[in-house]
């Protein structure tokens, strides 16, 4: 068996960029309880694992607790909890392409080893964003299903209230908040080693507003200002690396400019992705010189 110790009180800086001042906030993570690793050729073992977070020598409340067994072995499982913790400094501690906010609190539990995963619990994220858009509350619970490898699965995404001083969580930076209300429910199997590679997903998607920000990262240089929502619902099916979508969705309250052109379009009508393509049923562009309809 091969084991490995960390002790207490082990300090872990946060890089500062070039840009920020190493004095201004100093931000430390400590493990409060020692870790002890055992690594075997069927499982891992982890005990009491508490990572603590701290701002200029101060406890923030925010920490992370790991503990248990990951193997095969059916009576086995390892227990991660997560309170208040802060997503933007991870995000910019590990310099992600694009910063991720919000508060995580959850409790979850691994089972199946490395071979044939599963997670079951719950986790919130509350005023979750990415980069400067609030995108609102989500919400996840996972349950095992007896006697089969899927895991039932809830993923709900609230409304936040519309705040126009709205900043974004543990920053002062001002924020955009965006209206999302969805919901994906149904079960899934995680990638495994031995039986399903790839996964498999069974999921109702269904969607009563879900903002068109993210066409912006779509087309970042032709497109302007982006608006409008989508509303509507469907099935996911397939695999991890092969989803089966089968979706229809209305386009609301649709606007787009391409600043090449210096010309702004309302747009309207539903849109169908099957496993096929995207169809258009129809799809109307709007202008100030012409009317467009798109349809396949």
């Amino acid at each position: 068996h091969t084991h490995t110790h960390t002790h207490t009180h082990t300090h872990t800086h946060t890089r500062h960029p070039p840009t920020q001042r190493a004095n201004e906030v100093q931000r430390d993570r400590q493990l409060e309880e020692q870790a002890v690793f055992g690594l075997y050729g069927d499982a891992t073992s982890l005990d009491q694992m508490l990572l603590a977070y701290y701002v200029d020598d101060m406890p923030t409340g925010q920490s992370l607790f790991a503990g248990g067994v990951l193997s095969s072995a059916p009576q086995d499982s390892l227990q991660i909890r997560m309170d208040q913790l802060l997503l933007r400094p991870l995000s910019e501690f590990f310099e992600w392409k694009r910063v991720l906010g919000g508060r995580v609190d959850g409790d979850i539990l691994l089972r199946g080893g490395r071979t044939a995963p599963r997670v079951s619990g719950n986790t919130t994220v509350g005023s979750f964003s990415l980069d400067h858009y609030l995108l609102g509350d989500v919400t996840i619970t996972s349950d095992f299903l007896v006697s089969r490898p899927e895991v039932a699965v809830s993923l709900n995404l609230s409304p936040l209230l519309p705040d126009d001083k709205a900043v974004l969580l543990g920053t002062n930076e001002p924020a955009v908040v965006l209206q999302n209300d969805l919901s994906v429910e149904g079960d899934l199997r995680l990638p495994d080693q031995l039986l399903a590679p790839d996964g498999s997903l069974n999921l109702d998607v269904d969607i009563d507003r879900a903002d068109v920000f993210w066409m912006k990262y779509l087309f970042p240089e032709a497109l302007g200002s982006v608006s409008g929502f989508l509303s509507g619902s469907g099935r996911v099916g397939g695999t991890f690396a092969y989803p089966v979508f089968d979706v229809s969705l209305g386009i609301l309250d649709g606007r787009f400019d391409i600043p090449y052109t210096q010309t702004e379009y309302d747009v309207s009508g539903t849109l169908r992705l099957d496993r096929e393509a995207i169809h258009f049923e129809p799809l109307r562009l709007r202008s100030e010189e012409h009317t467009s309809e798109l349809q396949s």
